[in-house]
C-alpha cells in the first residue's frame, strides 16, 4: 500500500511542475501571418489597361501578425521588434 502512494504522489508531483511552471514568451504563428509577407505594391491582374491602372503603390505595408501563446495569462500588448529597433 505504501509503495501505490508513493507511486501515485510521485506521479502527481511531476504532473504538477507544468502547472507551476513560469510562462513562456508567446511565438509569433507564421502559417498563420501569412509567413510575413507583405508589399507596399499592389497588382490588378484581372485589368488590361495600362500600366497605372494596373500597379498601385502604397505608402504603408500592412503586415498581419498572429501570436501562439501556449501557457500564462495574454497581455494588452506586445511589442515588436525588427532588426533590434521596436516597432
Amino acid at each position: 500500500m505504501i509503495r501505490i502512494n508513493t507511486c501515485a504522489a510521485s506521479i502527481a508531483l511531476a504532473l504538477s511542475g507544468t502547472a507551476l511552471a513560469a510562462p513562456t514568451a508567446p511565438s509569433i504563428d507564421m502559417y498563420g501571418s501569412n509567413n510575413l509577407q507583405f508589399s507596399k505594391i499592389e497588382l490588378a491582374m484581372e485589368t488590361t489597361s495600362g500600366y497605372n491602372q494596373m500597379v498601385k503603390y502604397h505608402d504603408k505595408a500592412k503586415v498581419d501578425v498572429k501570436f501562439n501563446q501556449w501557457s500564462g495569462t495574454s497581455g494588452n500588448t506586445y511589442n515588436i521588434y525588427f532588426d533590434g529597433v521596436k516597432v
